[in-house]
């Protein structure tokens, strides 16, 4: 990784690149033009103007190459579930991001904090964005309640994230099949299977709208048959638990070949459901499901929960 001392260099070695490559013939050429056209004073003033301009050109160049860089990074990280090294890359570009907005930055961290369970902070911020952003319109404060609302669900406090969660479909928020999926795990868990049955399919009509897919997936057509995949073992878990079990094998063998290729931790989210959904059937493949979620998310909400649920299978067991 690039230490803090050598980034600051980095401008001044493409400025040097430009100037013995490139930027040396530009500039002989400019300055014979110059010396022939105008006195030597002001030949020499208009030459350290090109070297200042080409040089601010060059650390522009350089910033938004950084900026791409540090987010792919990040990312990279987060999407394999290394949620400790995202939030490093993430500590480390905040000073350097010069292209990247402060909306960017609090969005990213919000979600990164929550993913890692650092639920406190990740509480202090969502509420620090909620008044510093009053405008439910404004994507970071929708961010905010987003996180809010998993907070309370990671804390049991069911009621509560139901209210954020119906609160972000009332907003038509972005990824709003994620809420309708939300809102369904949460009516299950408060023992409202057919209220979780209907949100569940409000996510898989959403998802399955050709104009909502290009809405959220833009062409990424991978993307959006691994959500349906995700939602699809949500719903096997609720007909399970409401007693249909004919329809939940086919349900979840259909789901497996849509998110086979998906990040670890969204994998995660679907073996937890697999999990749950064999649980509820009293089947024993529910335990190899959720030692795999715990296995793919190891530092993240689902491989907890996973771990959760194994420790009263054990208990019981004893």
């Amino acid at each position: 990784m690039l230490k803090r001392s050598n980034i600051r260099l980095l401008p001044v070695l493409v400025w040097l690149v430009i100037m013995i490559g490139p930027g040396t013939p530009l500039m002989l050429g400019t300055a014979r033009v110059m010396q022939s056209m105008f006195p030597n004073v002001v030949a020499f003033f208009l030459q350290i103007a090109l070297i200042y301009l080409i040089a601010l050109l060059a650390n522009l160049a350089f910033a938004r190459f950084t900026t791409w860089w540090l987010k792919r990074r990040m990312m990279g990280a987060f999407l394999r579930g290394d949620f400790a090294l995202a939030l490093r890359r993430l500590n480390f570009a905040e000073r350097y991001m010069v292209f990247a907005s402060r909306e960017y930055m609090t969005i990213q961290r919000l979600i990164i904090l929550a993913a890692m369970l650092r639920l406190d902070e990740a509480r202090e911020l969502a509420l620090r964005t909620i008044r510093r952003v009053d405008d439910e319109t404004e994507e970071q404060h929708r961010v905010a309640l987003l996180i809010l609302g998993e907070i309370a669900h990671i804390e049991k406090q069911y009621e509560v994230a139901l209210d954020y969660f119906t609160r972000l479909i009332e907003m038509k928020a972005n990824f709003l099949h994620i809420n309708h999926k939300e809102l369904a795990v949460l009516r299950l868990k408060l023992g409202q299977p057919e209220k979780a049955l209907e949100s569940v399919n409000q996510s898989l009509d959403l998802l399955n709208d050709t104009s909502y897919r290009q809405e959220v997936f833009k062409d990424d057509t991978s993307d959006a048959e691994k959500a349906v995949g995700r939602t699809m073992a949500t719903k096997a878990w609720i007909l399970a638990a409401r007693g249909h079990v004919e329809e939940v094998e086919s349900l979840l063998q259909n789901a497996i070949i849509k998110v086979e290729n998906d990040h670890p931790p969204l994998l995660a989210e679907f073996h937890l459901y697999a999990g749950r959904a064999y649980h509820a059937m009293n089947n024993l493949a529910e335990a190899r499901h959720l030692q795999k979620a715990a296995e793919l998310d190891p530092q993240g909400i689902t491989g907890a929960e996973a771990r959760e649920i194994l420790a009263t299978l054990d208990s019981g067991a004893a």
